[in-house]
């Protein structure tokens, strides 16, 4: 039933010229077999799982960049909008959207990888991005967020400063760690996905033999 989608999505990937043409219709014999929400819903999903760009990381990207900007706003601006008060909950909404939007976009690389190593189609934008991020480079990237979150936390024991700040460093401390662990061990699957694969060693059932 998707075949036909299947069609159009690997058009577009090869960048091939579609064109209509007028063809004849024959009466039908017997009853319909189509299924309104079931072959709908085959389509939709078959769409859906060959766009991770568009699902995934587009989405994840420009969530990310709202909210770091809003993290570090909240964690060293001024928690309030003219007279208006900021309440310090929104602290923890942002990093849920700093994490949320790591997520997406980890998962948006990691599902255009698995598609353009497993041969489904040609990915440039993967290709280019495992010549240009190694494991070692996208290691000491998320590093760098961790020893960024042990350094602000630090600073408490050294630093006084009044407690609502002790509160925004905790905040963002914590945001900055979750993200770096997320990023590394997104970097050892991104990595590992690109060993070579020995599948004369898989039996047929997925075991090795």
């Amino acid at each position: 039933m998707e075949f036909a989608s299947e069609m159009v999505v690997r058009g577009f990937h090869e960048h091939l010229r579609i064109q209509e043409r007028d063809i004849v219709y024959h009466p039908r014999v017997g009853e319909s077999k189509l299924r309104s929400f079931e072959d709908g819903w085959r389509h939709l999903r078959f769409m859906v799982l060959h766009s991770p760009t568009m699902l995934l990381l587009v989405p994840g990207i420009l969530c990310w960049v709202l909210a770091l900007g809003y993290s570090l706003w909240l964690s060293f601006g001024d928690l309030g909008v003219g007279s208006r008060r900021v309440p310090v909950s929104a602290l923890f909404g942002a990093g849920i959207m700093n994490i949320v939007s790591v997520q997406l976009v980890t998962m948006g690389l990691l599902a255009k990888a698995y598609a353009h190593l497993s041969g489904l189609r040609n990915d440039p934008l993967i290709a280019r991005f495992y010549r240009l991020i190694t494991f070692e480079k996208a290691t000491i990237f998320g590093g760098l967020f961790l020893l960024a979150a042990i350094a602000i936390a630090g600073v408490d024991f050294f630093v006084p400063v009044r407690p609502h700040w002790v509160l925004r460093r905790l905040f963002l401390s914590t945001t900055l760690g979750i993200c770096g662990v997320q990023i590394l061990a997104s970097a050892y699957l991104f990595s590992i996905m690109a060993l070579p694969r020995h599948r004369d060693r898989v039996g047929g059932d997925g075991r090795g033999r």
